[in-house]
């Protein structure tokens, strides 16, 4: 295994360790678990340097990917599944 395929899996795993854990978090005290993630990334990027923009140059692809299959998994699983509303009269049919 790569180096970068290393960083890839490992920055992964991390990041969906942290959401769950933020997921848990705070569904016990009611914020939104974004709050959270925002101050991770902030924590780890700029404020501490744990991770250098050039570290994750190579695995970036990867983790948009990926963010973005997370994203659209949550999205169509919160979103609330509704029946069409019915018509209240019923459309004319023209009889020949």
């Amino acid at each position: 295994m790569t180096d970068a395929t290393a960083v890839a899996f490992l920055t992964a795993a991390a990041i969906l360790f942290i959401g769950f854990l933020g997921e848990t978090v705070f569904r016990r005290t009611g914020f939104p678990s974004i709050l959270l993630l925002i101050l991770v990334g902030v924590a780890l990027g700029p404020l501490f340097h744990f991770f250098s923009p050039a570290d994750l140059a190579p695995v970036t692809p990867y983790l948009i990917t990926l963010a973005l299959i997370m994203i659209t998994a949550v999205a169509s699983v919160s979103t609330a599944r509704r029946r069409p509303r019915e018509t209240r009269a019923p459309v004319p049919h023209s009889e020949e």
